[in-house]
């Protein structure tokens, strides 16, 4: 756009070249020709002022738009999230006193030749389907707290992917391929170790948007005691998502 801001003022400074003298700027303010030149000028600033106005408001709008669109994106995208684990396999129930008897929960031992196994079910909590879903996950024996890092996933030959609708879940078994030791056990008991399931979900969402979630569990003897309860508990660190 071309403002007539020069137009104004080589009018303005024609005039003053044509009266040397005087230079009475208050005469020509009040011509025909001044007031002409004057009215431009005014009208020339409203609309570089309705302009700006309008720029900023615009852009305004357009934030609003993205936020919403932003907003509706996070209500109806898919939220892929561990729901439920529990532990079998683990270890036979100490009696505290003589006499005592358990009923069978499923974390006494019922297969000896294998360690414990965990049943972990994962679920789309979102509004929308979630595609290429991916489960990795893996079950260990470590010290509490931590003091080193966790097995690190190994290199997947197949990867099976697949797509969890809204409210559906998924499951997966994973085991300890070897019996507890003793004194792993024992360490459960006293409460310096722990049986570790972690893991992640990979999956994109409806807004072709990739995603991921974490999980770090334990079972510790402060779930309950260890061959009775069946329970895991959040462990500290390890759980994300995006």
């Amino acid at each position: 756009m071309l403002f007539p801001w020069p137009t104004a003022f080589v009018i303005l400074v024609q005039h003053s070249a044509a009266n040397p003298s005087s230079h009475d700027y208050s005469y020509y303010l009040g011509s025909t020709e001044g007031i002409t030149a004057l009215s431009t000028v005014v009208i020339a600033a409203t609309t570089i002022w309705y302009a700006i106005v309008s720029t900023r408001s615009l852009n305004a709008f357009r934030r609003q738009i993205r936020l919403s669109e932003e907003t509706a994106e996070r209500q109806l995208r898919a939220y892929v999230l561990g729901e439920t684990a529990s532990i079998f396999n683990v270890a036979n129930p100490v009696p505290m006193f003589p006499g005592q008897t358990f009923q069978p929960t499923g974390a006494e031992i019922t297969n000896p030749a294998s360690g414990p196994g965990v049943i972990i079910q994962i679920k789309n909590t979102g509004q929308t389907p979630a595609f290429k879903v991916n489960h990795w996950g893996n079950i260990c024996f470590a010290g509490v707290p931590l003091s080193m890092g966790l097995p690190a996933p190994l290199p997947q030959p197949f990867i099976f992917e697949s797509v969890l609708g809204p409210g559906i879940s998924s499951t997966k078994l994973l085991f300890m391929p070897q019996p507890l030791s003793t004194a792993e056990v024992a360490s459960l008991r006293n409460g310096t170790g722990a049986v570790y399931v972690y893991g992640h979900i990979e999956y994109e969402d409806a807004f072709g948007n990739a995603r991921r979630s974490s999980y770090r569990l334990l079972h510790h003897v402060t779930g309950g005691a260890i061959g009775v309860s069946t329970s895991l508990t959040f462990a500290d660190g390890g759980n994300d998502a995006n």
